[in-house]
């Protein structure tokens, strides 16, 4: 499913860079070339989207969106799953979130990533680039993406950079 063009997932997600640990609740929802993330840290909530070379920083409670172009790819980083190739490493039992689980290891351009699963399903993956280190722990998978992820509210105060 998330080798395909749709999809939606939720997860959890700490990352390590440094010493300094950090905590989210996301949700990513991509639908082609565009991509919509919702992040929650620490109370803390973020809706950012980006479609038509452009990145919507959207804010809720202030009913406001900041508008910038987007000269990078449309994936920005935001998609865990960058589209360059895998090459298969290995396989071995890691733990995720402190549950042990098998993995299958593969490389990148950019770096390393493992894929936990639960049997046959998959539960998560943790991915190391340029001395960063995440875990992410799906709590939900779907082709299905709930409507509003990739909606401009309107009434919102709209500021273009």
């Amino acid at each position: 499913m998330i080798s395909g063009d749709s999809y939606y997932m939720k997860y959890r997600s700490s990352q390590e860079y440094e010493g300094e640990k950090a905590d989210a609740i996301l949700e990513l929802a991509v639908n082609g070339d565009d991509i919509a993330m919702i992040t929650d840290t620490q109370g803390v909530s973020m809706h950012m989207i980006f479609k038509e070379n452009k990145v919507y920083m959207v804010n809720h409670e202030g009913k406001s969106v900041m508008v910038m172009p987007s000269d990078l790819s449309q994936n920005d980083g935001a998609d865990p799953f960058p589209k360059s190739e895998f090459v298969f490493k290995g396989a071995g039992t890691g733990e995720l979130f402190g549950t042990p689980r098998p993995y299958e290891e593969y490389g990148t351009d950019a770096g390393d990533v493992r894929f936990y699963f639960d049997g046959s399903k998959l539960a998560g993956f943790e991915s190391s680039f340029e001395g960063m280190t995440v875990q992410m722990e799906i709590l939900e998978i779907s082709k299905d993406i709930p409507s509003g992820m990739f909606d401009i509210p309107d009434g919102y105060e709209v500021m273009e950079y």
